[in-house]
């Protein structure tokens, strides 16, 4: 086989620039609320009307006019005359006079002249009659009409992420199904005639496939559907199989392994063969140089390291932002700044991203260490982890009390 020209190095910025201006969200369509959990929204959602539609009670007690409570004390107590039980559902029927009260629930309807709620636990009850040994402000205990939401008003905007908060505000405002962005459909390759299953016995020269499982937990963790994730040997026939069948039902497709420049490396050749495209492959970056990113006719692809650190680091740094804007939302890195408690050293030329242990420093800041050896094969190094110490191309030596820039892998 003839030796390809390889494609220039790629900057972490350029090769992020490239991806993502190349990516658009699918066509929206319409969803069932209980479908679209961890979906994003492609239309508003306005209020149609008010909430409350009407003052409401905020506490189970009695609904009074404060006037009628001034004077009240636990000297002198006061004698209000019980006149209705208004229940949560079901409108009041007489009109509040001075000297009359009403019993009403939580969500009850607020009788008209009345102007405050006492909570039940605030008032001796007797036959027919409430007894109040103290006043009350006007408004006490009441939920406006409208305080919540005017009729209107934008609630949920295109480009929200929809949780269960979401969710319910939709159906709030009346909604059964919503505009929404598809889900994302990926695919999953482990590549290597030396993997094996994670309950499999290894035998020499074989190593068990953690990326596999890895990669499939984090586009499911990002609202993908994985389709497909399989092991593929290292052999041109069944990994042309395995990619042709992948790109023909899946809108990302992700390999894992056999995309750097060894002999048996055969990603690239058969991705070219089935007409994909390569916008890059190889970076200035560590761990996760060989990374390469391209379309395949209506598929993108990332070709992902094999090694576990550089698989999982390349995924977050890239794969995400991109999976986020096919979902339909936009990106913003959530990088945070920190203080290096031990010196970093490292090769000139490359981005580098270290695992980290970020801890506040007592006040509204962090400071932060390395996990221990940092080898792109040392996964203990990555789930020790919390973030990632970025380091720029032309450092070499970042000084301990230097602050760096982190990206949380998980709340800090």
């Amino acid at each position: 086989m003839a030796e390809r020209n390889p494609l220039p190095s790629t900057g972490v910025e350029q090769a992020l620039e490239l991806l993502l201006q190349q990516i658009e969200p699918g066509t929206p369509r319409a969803y069932f609320l209980e479908e679209a959990l961890g979906l994003v929204l492609a239309e508003k959602l306005i209020a149609g009307e008010q909430h409350p539609a009407d003052d409401t009670s905020a506490m189970d007690g009695y609904a009074v006019r404060t006037d009628c409570l001034r004077q009240a004390c636990s000297d002198t107590p006061v004698s209000l005359q019980l006149m209705e039980d208004i229940k949560a559902g079901s409108p009041p029927t007489r009109v509040l006079k001075a000297g009359q009260t009403s019993r009403i629930s939580t969500g009850g309807l607020v009788p008209e002249g009345a102007d405050a709620v006492v909570m039940r636990e605030d008032v001796e009850a007797t036959d027919g009659v409430i007894i109040f040994s103290q006043p009350v402000e006007l408004g006490q205990n009441i939920r406006y009409a409208g305080e919540h939401i005017k009729e209107g008003e934008e609630l949920l905007s295109p480009g929200q992420l929809l949780g269960p908060a979401e969710i319910g505000m939709a159906a709030y405002l009346g909604r059964e199904q919503i505009q929404c962005f598809p889900r994302v459909t990926a695919s999953v390759l482990s590549t290597g005639s030396e993997l094996v299953g994670s309950a499999s016995t290894v035998e020499r020269g074989q190593i068990r496939d953690s990326n596999g499982i890895s990669l499939a937990s984090a586009l499911r963790s990002c609202g993908c559907e994985v389709l497909t994730q399989k092991r593929v040997p290292d052999q041109p026939d069944a990994l042309e199989k395995a990619l042709s069948e992948a790109f023909s039902n899946s809108q990302v497709v992700l390999t894992s392994g056999g995309i750097s420049a060894g002999w048996h490396d055969l990603v690239r050749q058969q991705i070219e063969k089935l007409g994909g495209v390569f916008s890059f492959h190889k970076l200035r970056m560590r761990p996760g140089k060989p990374l390469a990113f391209g379309r395949c006719g209506e598929s993108f692809f990332f070709c992902l390291p094999g090694n576990p650190v550089s698989s999982m680091v390349t995924f977050e740094v890239f794969a995400k932002p991109a999976l986020r804007k096919l979902a339909g939302g936009t990106w913003q890195t959530r990088t945070r700044t920190a203080v290096l408690t031990e010196p970093i050293e490292k090769r000139r030329g490359f981005t580098i991203f270290f695992r980290g242990i970020a801890e506040s420093d007592g006040s509204s800041g962090l400071r932060v260490r390395l996990t221990g050896p940092q080898g792109s094969h040392m996964l203990r190094s990555l789930v020790e982890a919390n973030v990632l110490i970025r380091t720029e191309e032309d450092a070499e030596t970042i000084e301990a009390g230097a602050e760096v820039t982190v990206l949380p892998l998980r709340e800090l």
